[in-house]
């Protein structure tokens, strides 16, 4: 290396010089590296790109550097809150998600291997990963980062945290970055580093007269991390690296006024145009079902010259308007004449119309392109956005033919588009935590029928006192008479002002609480205490506030 340098021009400080022998098995002898007069000793780790490297590449370091970092700072929030007092828990849960879950999460695209990892001797079997040890220690960060968000007791269970807080467990965090990883390899162009180590290993080629146990294979067929998290998701066309596209009439902004106003705009246009241009309509559609499909129609002023309509494969409608824009503008030069009429592209959705005359986008970057060189070949072809749902004929015809067109069947051999992918890589993780919390949940939470979202939950927006009760009344841990008995609280106050035992319901009962304020237990007591204490919460807010039940009535001390 030394020597490479010298001949290069390139010389490297000792100082800087770090030497690390990489081995799966356990190394027996560490020999050190003379780097011109000063002798280097292997290190038992070493930094690159923020990245923690071991001989063994167990990234235990890297694991427990980052999760130290990170609870640092989950200890810092925590400090700055208790069940009374401090910032709202929306706010929390916001500075968490910005400052404790990147520095914990770092690097899991480089070393987390999943649930299951393939063998080195049976590649073609999986064992589980053996990494729990580096999730036990990560998971603490996200406890503490919990505890901080929410005004609850320390004995509140962990699966309850996770639904109220909105943070999903250590290992879902891990799978959401992993799909949002595999995500941005799709986006990768084909002569990206990364792109050629995705691809799949060929079928090696033998010499006929050497035996195939003496031939080395020329590729490795071994699953790496980075195929196993490339195959999390469907493959699809990769986009190519293209330069910012600058065009004539790009200075000109597509949408310069509001719907409606837009929209009168446009028809204004339309009276002014030449009777020999046409107008082609398109639009997508996406039906409940997430069948993509487009529509377009060609006018003349208000005679309609043509339309058709079509399906496509798993996309998005930015995909659908894309396509649809594509095919009218085919149709239009395939009809008699188009070379000497100017030809104006309406659609309603502003950022494929804005990719339609300026850069291609990633997804469906093929349709854009080749819209692009159809255009300028052509040569008197415009974009223009126009608003949709606003009674212009033209955007109305397409509409119905793109909705009618959801239900033809899907093309033969059409690839997902890359919007499509990264909408899963976005639903997965939502799914997942949603599915965990159906099989997770809390034997005091089945009653009050509440659904996990990985969104801020509404009930954070809620003053950090006010939620506090509302999290004791849901999980049965607060202030109240079973709860301290079970716990043997010997000197805890166990009953209300009122005579009664400290109950979650016991404020629905209390004859304490004025009648103003109270609310109908009708059509059955249980389920209507079970709605104010779970989804309509907010009348149990209204509640206990308008009544000052927990500063005057049912006191803790």
């Amino acid at each position: 290396m030394v020597r490479w340098g010298a001949a290069n021009g390139v010389s490297f400080d000792p100082k800087k010089t770090e030497v690390m022998h990489f081995s799966r098995s356990k190394l027996e002898t560490a020999p050190a590296i003379r780097h011109g007069d000063v002798e280097k000793h292997p290190e038992a780790a070493m930094r690159w790109l923020g990245i923690w490297l071991d001989s063994s590449l167990s990234f235990r370091v890297h694991a427990e550097k980052w999760t130290a970092k990170s609870q640092a700072v989950a200890h810092h929030l925590r400090g700055l809150t208790n069940t009374i007092h401090g910032p709202l828990p929306s706010a929390v849960r916001s500075a968490v998600r910005a400052c404790v879950e990147p520095v914990l999460l770092y690097g899991t695209e480089v070393w987390y291997p999943g649930a299951t990892r393939p063998r080195w001797d049976q590649p073609s079997k999986d064992r589980p990963s053996s990494i729990q040890h580096l999730l036990q220690r990560m998971n603490k960060a996200i406890v503490q980062s919990m505890r901080a968000i929410l005004p609850a007791w320390k004995t509140t269970p962990i699966a309850i945290l996770h639904r109220e807080s909105g943070i999903p467990p250590i290992t879902q965090l891990l799978e959401a970055r992993r799909y949002r990883f595999s995500a941005r390899l799709k986006s990768l162009d084909e002569t990206h580093p990364l792109a050629k180590r995705t691809l799949p290993p060929r079928q090696p080629t033998y010499h006929q007269l050497i035996k195939r146990k003496y031939q080395a294979p020329t590729e490795s067929s071994f699953r790496t991390r980075l195929r196993r998290t490339n195959e999390l998701l469907a493959p699809c066309p990769r986009p190519a690296l293209m330069q910012k596209r600058f065009g004539k009439g790009q200075d000109t902004p597509l949408q310069t006024a509001q719907k409606g106003e837009s929209a009168e705009a446009f028809l204004q246009w339309i009276e002014t145009v030449e009777p020999a241009t046409w107008i082609v309509y398109s639009d997508g559609s996406l039906s409940s079902e997430g069948a993509a499909s487009y529509g377009f129609a060609i006018h003349q002023k208000d005679l309609s010259i043509c339309d058709g309509s079509g399906r496509l494969g798993p996309a998005e409608v930015f995909d659908a308007e894309a396509t649809g824009a594509l095919e009218g503008l085919k149709a239009a030069l395939n009809l008699p004449g188009s070379a000497a009429r100017d030809i104006v592209v309406c659609l309603d959705n502003l950022a494929a119309a804005t990719c339609l005359r300026g850069t291609p986008s990633d997804s469906s970057q093929a349709v854009f392109v080749e819209f692009q060189a159809l255009a300028a070949s052509h040569g008197a072809t415009q974009v223009r956005w126009i608003p949709g749902h606003t009674d212009i004929p033209g955007n109305e015809q397409a509409d119905k033919l793109a909705k009618a067109a959801s239900s033809l069947p899907v093309p033969e051999g059409a690839q997902p588009t890359l919007a499509y992918l990264r909408k899963v890589a976005r639903q997965k993780p939502k799914e997942a935590f949603e599915t965990w919390w159906t099989t997770s949940v809390p034997e005091q939470y089945k009653r009050l029928n509440l659904k996990a979202t990985i969104r801020c939950p509404p009930e954070l927006s809620l003053p950090r006192a006010a939620l506090h009760h509302l999290l004791a009344a849901r999980s049965l841990h607060g202030d109240f008479a079973a709860y301290h008995e079970r716990f043997n609280h010997d000197d805890a106050r166990v009953t209300c002002s009122c005579g009664r035992r400290k109950a979650p319901d016991h404020v629905f009962y209390c004859r304490k609480v004025p009648r103003r304020c109270r609310i109908r237990l009708v059509p059955s007591p249980t389920a209507a205490v079970n709605l104010a204490i779970g989804r309509n919460f907010d009348k149990y807010i209204k509640l206990t506030k308008s009544s000052a039940f927990f500063e005057r009535i049912c006191t803790r001390y």
